[in-house]
Parts: C-alpha cells; sequence; structure tokens
C-alpha cells in the first residue's frame, strides 16, 4: 500500500480545501491517506481518522513563548524555534510512514518536503494556495526568504498546484519550467444542505422589493469591506448587504448595523451550509482590492460559491476575476471605487446574466477532483 502525505501549517481538520483534495485522492486504488498539521489549541498531539484519511495534529511547544513582550520574543527570535520544531516534528512524524508521495500545503512546509524527499526519495507535491511571496501583509524580509525556499526547492518539485493561471504563470516564469496544474477552489456542491429560499429575507425582516447583497468570507482589511460599508450608508443606495464570516471588522459591522437598518451581519456556520445561505440572497459582491499580487491574481473561493449558489456578481476589475466573469455571463465588473459600485447596485436590473451548467462544470469540484487524481496517476507511474 502506497502512503502518500498531507503537511500543513494549518489545522486541516478546518481547512476545506486540504480536506477537499484528501477526499479526491481517496478515489486512488491501494493508498493510504494522512494528513499532518498543527493543532490550533492548547491540546495534546492528537489522531483523528476520518472516513476517507487519518489526520494527526501536532502541538508546537514554542508557541507558549506567546506570553512573552513582544520585545522578548524578537530578541530570542521565537519565531525561528516554532518553524524548527514544526519542521522537526512533521519530519520524525512523516518517516513513520515511509512516504511514497509528500504533498506540501504552502511554502511553510516546504523545506520540510524537501529534506523528507532528500531521505527517502518519496516525490514532491508544492501546492501553493496563493501567491506565496506576494502575500498581503508579507514583509519585505518575509518575502526574500520565501523565494529562496521555493527557488532552492523547485527542481525537486514534481508536481506544482496552484489555484489559478496567473499565479501559475508567475512561478513558471520566475523559477523555470515545472510539471504544473490549476486546481480552482471551488465549493463542493453535493455537500451543501439546502435552505428555505427567503431564509435571508426573514430572518431580517428586509422587504420583499429591496434587493440583498452577500459578501462571503473574511471580515479582513482588502476585501472592500470599508467600501461596502461606505457604499451602504449612502441613502442614494436602497438595497441591503448581509455580511457572512468573521474577523477583525466584525464588531465594526455588529455597531453599524444597529444603527443602519440596510447592514446585516450574520454569524459564521458550517462551510457545508454557506451556499445554501449565499443562494437566498440576490447578488454577490467580490471587490478584492489590489493591495498585492497575490489578490490582484486571486480567484477566491467566495466567487465560486456565488456562481454555484446560482447568484449573479458585481465583481472587482482584476484579471483572473473579471476573465471569469465575462467568459461565463456571470454578472459585471467595476472599480473599486464608491460611485461605480453604487452605479452597480442601483442598475443591477439591467445586469445580463447567462448561466450554462453545462459549461460551467469545468469550475465545479467534480472536475477539479479529476485534474488533481489523473495528476497523481502520472506521478505514481
Amino acid at each position: 500500500m502506497r502512503t502518500i502525505v498531507h503537511l500543513s501549517h494549518t489545522d486541516i481538520r478546518t481547512d476545506s480545501r486540504i480536506l477537499k483534495e484528501l477526499k479526491a485522492l481517496y478515489e486512488l486504488d491501494n493508498n493510504l491517506l494522512i494528513g499532518i498539521g498543527l493543532e490550533r489549541s492548547e491540546s495534546n498531539v492528537s489522531i483523528n481518522q476520518f472516513d476517507y484519511c487519518q489526520i494527526i495534529t501536532l502541538k508546537m511547544r514554542t508557541r507558549s513563548f506567546s506570553v512573552f513582550p513582544r520585545f522578548i520574543r524578537l530578541l530570542l527570535f521565537t519565531w525561528l524555534w516554532t518553524a524548527i520544531e514544526m519542521h522537526i516534528k512533521m519530519i520524525v512524524t512523516s518517516l513513520k510512514y515511509k512516504p511514497r508521495v509528500l504533498h506540501c500545503h504552502d511554502v511553510y512546509v516546504l523545506p520540510a518536503g524537501f529534506i523528507l524527499k532528500l531521505i527517502t526519495g518519496c516525490s514532491l507535491v508544492y501546492d501553493a494556495h496563493e501567491l506565496e511571496s506576494e502575500k498581503n501583509g508579507t514583509k519585505r524580509i518575509e518575502s526574500v526568504i520565501i523565494k529562496l525556499i521555493e527557488g532552492f526547492s523547485w527542481k525537486s518539485i514534481d508536481l506544482f498546484i496552484t489555484v489559478s493561471d496567473s499565479i501559475h504563470d508567475w512561478y513558471i516564469k520566475k523559477y523555470g519550467i515545472n510539471n504544473g496544474i490549476v486546481i480552482l477552489n471551488s465549493p463542493v456542491i453535493s455537500a451543501c444542505n439546502a435552505i428555505e429560499s427567503n431564509y435571508l429575507r426573514r430572518k431580517y425582516e428586509i422587504p420583499i422589493e429591496k434587493k440583498i447583497f452577500i459578501y462571503v468570507g473574511m471580515l479582513m482589511p482588502g476585501r472592500g469591506i470599508d467600501l461596502y460599508l461606505d457604499v451602504f450608508q449612502d441613502e442614494r443606495v436602497d438595497s441591503h448587504i448581509v455580511f457572512l464570516g468573521y474577523g477583525i471588522y466584525d464588531l465594526e459591522i455588529r455597531e453599524m448595523s444597529l444603527s443602519n437598518e440596510k447592514i446585516h451581519l450574520h454569524e459564521p456556520v458550517e462551510h457545508s451550509e454557506v451556499v445554501g445561505i449565499i443562494s437566498t440572497a440576490d447578488f454577490g459582491l467580490c471587490m478584492i482590492e489590489n493591495i498585492s499580487l497575490s489578490d490582484y491574481y486571486c480567484l477566491p473561493n467566495k466567487l465560486f460559491e456565488y456562481i454555484f449558489a446560482g447568484l449573479p456578481v458585481i465583481a472587482s476589475r482584476n484579471p483572473e476575476i473579471e476573465n471569469l466573469v465575462i467568459k461565463y455571463k456571470l454578472g459585471v465588473c467595476c472599480d473599486n471605487s464608491k460611485e461605480d459600485l453604487i452605479r452597480c447596485i442601483n442598475n443591477v436590473s439591467t445586469i445580463k446574466v447567462s448561466v450554462n451548467n453545462l459549461e460551467l462544470y469545468e469550475l465545479g469540484w467534480h472536475a477539479q477532483t479529476s485534474k488533481l487524481v489523473e495528476s497523481y496517476k502520472n506521478l505514481i507511474r
């Protein structure tokens, strides 16, 4: 039996993309699937047996350094000790299973994957969920370190996976030819729970004649939250907005919802409920700010959730997003400005959407599963 090990610096038990990929690989015959990630709580190392894989979560004891003041943590290079502990534990744990394929999710675990390939001769998969060195909030020194890690490991990578064509092209141009595929972060529709059609309208007592716009995702900078709040407080806008997610804007949105009847905050829900709730709105909002190259080239999960919930979208003019919206006639794109977004919102009746479910198949998770499984078959051969 071949062992396939997935490594991640996240808690895999709550990482929907990694769990979807593990479940997709369950289709391969004669394989043992192992996921090794980090424990987000202070509990001990635990092992969780899913129907299709085994998940191991590792506790990082160096995280206890967080009790020290920031200047002491910087003085002690606590981030370095945490990285060393993570890599040692992942290497030791992985060696117990003698992996045939080592699948690294994001750059933070790529050094461990590189070392394991040297030791075991296993195939190495690098799955970049973003343009790693050009993410929002990445400092210059971090970007340099990430590029050094990727460049040093690149020739050892047997299969490269990422989330959009533009990010894929950036990596190939930066590091050279590699065996790469794009796996879109689309939802598993069959796993979405059904919900009554007027759920949001009834929950927030929104009149039938008012349009409902929805934003799904992290409530954080770079996602257009400030723009949405500014627009829906404007008296020229007569529609409502529902925010579904959590993050640093949570309190601000909650406070605004108390004084503005057009703004609503929905509590976080299980991933399987998201598309069902989205489907009870009228339009999806996907205004990604161009604050990093990774954001500029992204194809966010929320966009696919809107699409498969059957909602027309108003989206930013980022190249990957705009190409998708135009190609499949999914809605309209506009500038990340208050006036342009107000114009689009107040003219939604003119938005022509022509969604062909057969055309959308190539965007769905079933199509992504086929690409991933086929690439793995070639890798194992």
